[in-house]
């Protein structure tokens, strides 16, 4: 299971009606110490189990804690409540019988003294293998902190909340809810009246009036939507009172310097707030591409999988095929007779025929009828590099075929009787028959010729292994030689 805890945004925010200290805890208890507390202390002053003793108001008051600091919205509210006011009485406090001395509401990240301070809660999800944790920043920050909190909640939850069953969830619910960043239009408005306090007694009195201005439109908007969570808290049911007598405040403040001092005007209250929403729902579609990009990608892989399982397999040499790049506006041709030069070499009633090996799905197959005599060559490509090999006939050095051999394929093909010698071209990447591989093209010619004698009961095949590492032998492990690219 998961579970969540609350983590101030630099500052301890207070207790002011008392909740945390009736369970015996701190504030920023997560919600599953308050869980136990509650069963431990109920299960204590439970009036069944107190026969001779009075616990009714205690178990009362306990039953009540509980009941706010359980439910989210309303200990978010109960939260915010007490930050607030303490940072009003921090910033009002002053000697007995002295006039009030107001104090600045600071930024509880980074100190600062911003003219619209405003509360705000974001939350952090954590997944696990076992279930999820969620950490909650909140406290008074100015524009520049509810930014970058902001962000980078919304960001590590999607980074670090989906490894459990419950993270997704989790996760999508902390996502939304930073969206917003919590309803504290009612804190707020106070926040920025004891601001634009603040800054009147310091003889800011222009900035005063545009902070008051904005405090005043917040107090005008507050009791349009009920904060959620008030009904739990009795100090809470007054705030329409408490907002009726800021206003009140702030009217006489704007009434006492109308017309002394010049119009300044502030940027939007939301713009902050504006920047960050757009931020984090940037960061949110990138992710969904990501995810989606992932999975499909996955799911391809495992199409592309699934179709080659259902392939013939050569069962005696069928490597696998590695990945190539090709050169735009070529395609890598396909294993087999790549161009025929002399098809009658000998003057006989004699041609060639190609069969590619399975593993090659053969559609490009194709056979004539062949000489009783004619020879098989088997042309072995290991995985490495693809090939171009050119069949010479030994007398008189004419080229009797070409024939192209992919990395990993087999290829079998039916030649007259004679003396032949092999030329091949070595690559990865194909550019045509011009350009072959490219720069990177190594060249080798066999060092001497290979026998195709007359075999009438066609039991004879002679097999060239293309072997890797540049290393090209036949049978009897006889060498290819280096060639020099002009003589190819």
């Amino acid at each position: 299971m998961g579970r969540s805890e609350n983590k101030q945004g630099g500052r301890g925010h207070g207790d002011h009606a008392g909740y945390y200290r009736t369970l015996g805890l701190e504030p920023g208890a997560s919600a599953a110490q308050i869980k136990a507390a509650y069963r431990s202390l109920a299960m204590e002053l439970h009036p069944d189990r107190n026969p001779g003793r009075d616990t009714k108001a205690r178990f009362q008051a306990l039953s009540h804690a509980y009941a706010v600091l359980s439910a989210e919205k309303k200990r978010e509210q109960y939260d915010a409540d007490s930050v607030v006011r303490e940072a009003q009485d921090a910033a009002s406090r002053s000697m007995p019988g002295a006039p009030p001395l107001y104090a600045p509401i600071c930024c509880s990240r980074c100190q600062a003294v911003s003219a619209q301070p405003r509360y705000r809660v974001f939350y952090t999800v954590y997944g696990w293998l076992w279930g999820a944790d969620r950490k909650a920043s909140q406290g008074v920050f100015c524009g520049r902190c509810e930014f970058r909190v902001g962000v980078l909640a919304t960001a590590t939850s999607l980074i670090t909340g989906w490894w459990s069953l419950t993270g997704p969830s989790r996760t999508c619910h902390a996502v939304y809810a930073n969206f917003r960043g919590g309803y504290f239009e009612h804190q707020n408005a106070r926040l920025m009246g004891c601001q634009s306090m603040y800054f009147a007694h310091t003889g800011k009195i222009e900035l005063a009036l545009a902070v008051a201005a904005q405090a005043m439109d917040l107090v005008r908007s507050a009791p349009a939507s009920k904060p959620p969570g008030n009904s739990a808290d009795n100090s809470a049911d007054n705030s329409a009172d408490n907002l009726a007598g800021l206003a009140q405040s702030l009217g006489d403040l704007m009434d006492a310097y109308a017309g002394r001092s010049k119009r300044t005007f502030l940027k939007a209250y939301r713009s902050w707030s504006d920047r960050r929403t757009i931020a984090q729902a940037l960061i949110t579609a990138c992710f969904a591409v990501l995810v989606t990009s992932g999975i499909g990608l996955m799911f391809s892989t495992n199409g592309d999988a699934n179709l080659n399982a259902h392939q013939p397999q050569d069962p005696v040499h069928s490597p696998p095929r590695p990945m190539t790049f090709q050169a735009p506006g070529f395609i890598l041709p396909p294993s087999g007779v790549f161009r025929p030069v002399d098809a009658n070499p000998s003057g006989t009633n004699s041609s060639f025929a190609i069969e590619q090996s399975a593993n090659q799905g053969s559609a490009n197959h194709r056979s004539v009828s062949q000489a009783s005599s004619n020879i098989t060559l088997k042309v072995v490509n290991p995985v490495g590099s693809h090939k171009w090999l050119k069949l010479l006939r030994a007398s008189d050095e004419s080229e009797i075929l070409g024939l192209f051999v992919r990395s990993g394929d087999t290829v079998e093909i039916a030649v007259p009787p004679g003396a032949y010698r092999a030329k091949v071209a070595s690559g990865q990447t194909w550019q045509g028959e011009t350009a072959r591989f490219g720069p990177q093209t190594q060249y080798f010619v066999s060092s001497i010729s290979m026998p195709f004698k007359a075999d009438p009961d066609r039991s004879t095949r002679i097999v060239v292994d293309l072997a890797p590492a540049n290393v090209l032998t036949k049978n009897g492990d006889r060498p290819f030689n280096e060639l020099d690219p002009a003589s190819f």
